[in-house]
């Protein structure tokens, strides 16, 4: 699919912007007819905000979606369809003895097999050191079916689709799959850019109800030069680097996954959508990353050593936009273009190249997937040695250099659950943040410039129950929100479970703290601007008054925003439920 780049120009950033206003008001003007009720919902990450029904739902998402001109988000039928003809695909069985093949548009050499014609394959059987290679036309539509395949190879991707106008991996419902690599790859060419179990040149498409286990021991697990789709399939990933990375985008509309990554979880160069899903990350240096990073729906846990969600320009466009501001700055002190003031091109040492980014991973390396930090309170961590820290790849950095800020860098949530723990920025936009729905439950660090919620430009909410803890670092456009927020001081340390409750106790939001933490975040469809509610760590609970606003510049930061009026703590006992005096 191409064209799924189409938000990322310059100009992209003002036609968001041009109709975000829009879509917001009508938003809010929908959230205002939500009931204002609430269950219980003591548990942990549980909320009891009302849910504003399908037809709403749908109403937020295509208004919230109007400012996104040129991404793709739509599924096609191609892209959920997991039927197949048995009578008419080729069937591939594998075996450490030879691999047989019945059928036309594949052949095997041992155990390595070649398709090279459009059409269904059934692959099934296990080979302890094999490949399969797609290379057919470039209007050949490949379906490869996963019916009890287990692939491992040694020295290069275990799949690796060449060329095909796309290839479409089905997981038969039931079957349990399994591909692997190996530490090194040999590949013949220096300039081959293999680098995962599955890797494509192509659009990936990643359907059905059955299971895929990737053990990605070079590098990446599953990457796509093209697109990257996954509509179904329950999926256990473990990467030294990236866990899943679509060049042109990710894009999510179903699916289990469980996932242990190195560096990113889920990288995009473009954008990251998830319509639906159940998305487990257990350890990564950053969760999801795109210079768009859309979230629709779905059930998101993300324990991240860096940011959870990361909104930055990839290299290519931070590069050209720093090149663009360099140059225009040397024109006008009279300099000549593309030099600079010691008559070297910019960014190039004299005599010598670029060096590499100080930030970027290790080829072919990583480190172990890290938990939380020993220590009661420690957020998750970077690992000891900082330069050779991944995160380099299409995060916007070079060096100890601060990231390009862009109004073309969105992370916009719209509905669906979130349950984020970061050792750095829980969400982080190198440019916009929009919350217009779902829940969004953060625990973030509260020192340095660090926080729960970090962005460059502006944010707002127009919608969702948010419960953030940790700092805030910029809250320039927040106080004007459409929904009213609170940002105080309360304090908690990690371990502590903290509530969200309305005027009457009624719990809207819970989450357990994974790092100490001394202000809170907050904002709700059922709790209107003025009106009392308050936030309970633990036994003790903190009154607050919603809409009231520390300036970030307290906490370290920058923005504005009104005094608290009411910070009265006292101990109480655990929060009650609705109807409860």
């Amino acid at each position: 699919m191409k064209g799924c780049r189409g938000y990322a120009t310059r100009s992209a950033g003002a036609r968001m912007r041009a109709s975000a206003g829009a879509g917001a008001l009508a938003v809010a003007l929908a959230l205002s007819l939500a009931g204002c009720a609430a269950p219980d919902a003591s548990a942990a990450g549980e909320v009891a905000a009302a849910d504003p029904g399908d037809g709403r739902a749908a109403s937020q998402e295509a208004e919230a979606h109007a400012g996104l001109d040129g991404l793709d988000l739509e599924f096609s039928k191609r892209d959920t369809d997991a039927s197949y003809d048995v009578d008419v695909a080729c069937t591939i069985t594998l075996a450490d003895a030879g691999v047989q093949v019945q059928g036309n548009g594949a052949q095997a050499d041992g155990t390595a097999v070649t398709i090279s014609a459009g059409g269904t394959y059934v692959i099934s059987g296990t080979v302890q050191q094999g490949s399969i290679v797609v290379d057919a036309g470039d209007e050949d539509a490949v379906q490869l079916v996963l019916d009890g395949a287990s692939i491992h190879n040694e020295v290069g991707p275990a799949l690796f689709v060449a060329n095909a106008d796309a290839c479409v991996l089905t997981l038969v419902e039931g079957s349990e799959n399994a591909l692997s690599d190996g530490a090194a790859y040999q590949l013949e060419d220096k300039d081959d850019k293999r680098d995962a179990v599955i890797f494509s040149k192509n659009d990936l498409i990643i359907n059905g109800s059955g299971s895929l286990a990737v053990t990605a021991s070079c590098k990446h697990a599953v990457c796509s030069n093209d697109d990257l789709v996954i509509t179904g399939g329950t999926f256990a990933v473990t990467a030294v680097q990236d866990a899943f990375r679509g060049k042109d985008c990710i894009k999510i509309a179903g699916g289990s996954f469980v996932v242990e990554a190195g560096d990113d979880a889920f990288h995009s160069d473009a954008f990251f959508y998830a319509k639906d899903g159940t998305i487990t990350v257990e350890s990564c240096y950053e969760g999801y990353e795109g210079e768009q990073v859309i979230i629709d729906g779905g059930d998101h846990t993300i324990t991240a050593q860096d940011d959870a969600l990361n909104a930055a320009l990839s290299d290519d466009d931070a590069d050209a936009d720093v090149a663009d501001a360099d140059e225009a700055a040397r024109v006008a002190d009279g300099g000549d273009a593309g030099m600079d003031a010691l008559g070297s091109f910019a960014g190039v040492p004299e005599g010598g190249s670029p060096a590499p980014p100080a930030s970027a991973p290790e080829e072919g390396g990583g480190w172990t997937p890290g938990a939380l930090g020993e220590d009661a309170g420690q957020a998750p961590g970077a690992p000891p040695d900082a330069q050779g820290a991944p995160g380099g790849s299409g995060s916007g950095f070079d060096g100890d250099q601060m990231a390009a800020s862009s109004s073309d860098c969105l992370i916009q949530i719209n509905g669906g659950t979130l349950r984020l723990t970061a050792g750095s920025d829980g969400v982080d936009s190198n440019g916009l943040v929009q919350i217009n729905g779902g829940t969004v439950l953060v625990s973030g660090p509260d020192a340095g410039m660090d926080g729960a919620l970090d962005y460059d430009i502006s944010a707002e909410v127009t919608g969702g129950t948010i419960l953030l803890m940790g700092s805030v670092g910029n809250t320039q456009g927040l106080d004007a929100s459409t929904q009213p927020v609170v940002y105080a001081s309360v304090a908690g340390t990690a371990g502590q479970e903290v509530q969200l409750l309305d005027e009457q106790g009624a719990v809207l939001a819970s989450f357990v703290a994974g790092a100490d933490f001394s202000t809170v975040f907050a904002s709700s469809p059922q709790i209107a601007d003025g009106q009392a509610c308050s936030v309970q760590v633990g036994d003790t609970s903190t009154d607050l008054v919603m809409g009231d606003m520390l300036d970030a510049a307290q906490t370290a930061g920058m923005g504005r925003g009104r005094a608290p009026q009411v910070a009265s703590q006292g101990e109480q006992g655990p929060g009650r439920s609705a109807g409860e005096a």
